[in-house]
């Protein structure tokens, strides 16, 4: 869309339009309006009140007197200024919401209305969110309405856009989200998003603000249709999201009404016995040799997260504070190296940390704040994996399929299992939940069953029942967060 040029015609008949040879003179100036760009711009006081009365309070009376309209450049004071002087404004995409802001805060309805006929008229995926934003903030009702049908059809794409829920009010909100152009939202989308909503307040005024509407928002939601997994992960801190702890309490209370057995409801099933524990797996994508970490709905009643980070072979992997690092390894020329990297369990974000004293490949690591020694093992082993459970310590990998414990009372290995039912090589172990679990390197999890062989026997003997398989996947290691 071109330039157009709009004109007010009282303004031309008016005697004012004379003071515009007086400012192009330098005549009679008294007041000088700083703006963005620090340009300092002179104008005639009188003119400002004729043209934008609802700012007669914000002129100061003394002469030569000096304001601040810093959030605007130059370029759109000057526009404004002429626009006050003739009566005739020039507006195109390129400036027509930043004179349709300004013109908001000088309460010049003219300008405004003809902004907004330059934005609906222009409106288009690329500034959509800018529109949407500015007639948020500015209550601009036909405005909103014309942006609701183009945000239908980019919904997926921008519903989790920090710009579109930041400056988004309410009441829009609720009028975006059950709009049925959108598409088919589920309780459960709606719940999230109105998460992100409460997690996107500019200020904490605003935030102050959010938390009071969400109650509200959240008691439109048809509760009895949110599945009951969504609600464990966001109650428990599970979810991907960040909630605050007043939206989960809501909630909470929300499904507490209407399930008076709501505590028993929120107990797992077998496969979930706890929430403070989560299960990851940090793999080797075979499709594309790249590193994933990833949650396991098969055992936990999580949302499904993926997420590709660097991948290295024969490294140390081990969890501290939520934290996962991954230390040493080799790259891709086979050379061992000393890097060491720290990922984010819940984003998935990777940073860096000091490397070790040198290059490493092929060890093991653990968290503890103390060091023991122990007895050898029965069998060497290459890259051991390694973990304490129910006093002992187990050990697997790096020699056949063997697993093989070590009782800190006894001070003895025992053999577990020779040959695991597997059809690939253990790789890794973790506790979760109370339950011992090995990974295979081909992705299939077991988790490990003692029995007496007999009733008269007080020996146990060891069997390791398939949990799920995990496709497309090898080198698994299993890590467990609190």
């Amino acid at each position: 869309m071109g330039e157009s040029l709009f004109t007010n015609v009282s303004i031309t008949d008016l005697p004012i339009a004379s003071f515009d040879e007086y400012r192009r003179k330098g005549k009679f100036l008294d007041l000088i309006i700083e703006t963005e760009d620090k340009e300092e711009l002179k104008a005639h006081r009188v003119v400002l009140w004729s043209q934008f009365p609802a700012i007669e309070s914000t002129l100061p009376d003394e002469t030569k007197a000096k304001v601040k309209w810093n959030r605007f450049h130059s370029s759109i004071v000057n526009t404004m200024l002429d626009y006050a002087y003739t009566g005739k404004i020039r507006i195109s995409l390129a400036n027509a919401s930043h004179l349709y802001l300004l013109a908001h805060n000088l309460g010049c309805s003219k300008v405004i209305s003809w902004c907004s006929d330059v934005l609906k008229e222009s409106l288009s995926s690329q500034n959509l969110e800018q529109v949407w934003s500015i007639a948020n903030v500015t209550s601009n009702k036909d405005l909103i309405i014309t942006c609701i049908p183009l945000i239908a059809t980019k919904f997926e794409k921008i519903r989790d856009s920090y710009r579109f829920l930041a400056y988004t009010e309410p009441l829009n909100l609720e009028r975006v989200i059950n709009d049925p152009r959108c598409g088919e939202i589920t309780e459960d989308d709606k719940v999230r998003i109105l998460a992100l909503w409460a997690n996107t307040a500019l200020s904490v005024t605003d935030k102050e603000e959010r938390n009071h509407e969400i109650k509200q928002l959240l008691a439109k939601i048809d509760i009895e249709q949110l599945s009951r997994e969504y609600l464990i992960e966001l109650v428990t801190g599970e979810s991907n999201v960040e909630v605050p702890k007043e939206f989960r309490t809501i909630l909470l209370g929300l499904w507490k009404k209407i399930n008076p057995l709501s505590e028993g409801c929120l107990t797992s099933p077998r496969n979930v016995p706890s929430f403070s524990e989560r299960l990851l797996i940090y793999a080797l994508d075979e499709g594309s040799e790249y590193g994933v970490l990833m949650t396991v709905p098969e055992m936990q009643t999580v949302r499904a997260t993926r997420y590709c980070i660097p991948y290295r072979p024969d490294t140390a992997i081990v969890i501290l504070k939520g934290d996962i690092y991954i230390i040493g390894g080799k790259d891709n020329d086979k050379k061992s190296v000393a890097k060491v990297q720290k990922i984010n369990s819940h984003n998935g974000r990777v940073s860096k940390v000091a490397p070790l004293g040198q290059s490493r490949f092929g060890a093991s690591a653990v968290a503890y704040e103390n060091s023991i020694k122990i007895t050898p093992m029965l069998k060497p082993r290459f890259c051991p994996a390694a973990i304490f459970f129910e006093d002992s310590v187990y050990v697997t990998k790096g020699a056949n399929d063997s697993v093989e414990a070590l009782s800190l009372g006894s001070s003895q290995w025992t053999l577990i299992s020779e040959c695991p039912t597997m059809n690939s090589s253990p790789y890794s172990m973790a506790i979760l939940d109370g339950n011992l679990l090995l990974a295979s390197d081909s992705g299939i999890i077991y988790e490990m069953k003692a029995f007496r062989a007999t009733s008269e026997s007080n020996e146990l003997e060891y069997e390791w029942f398939q949990v799920c398989e995990l496709p497309h996947i090898c080198n698994v290691t299993l890590l467990v967060t609190k």
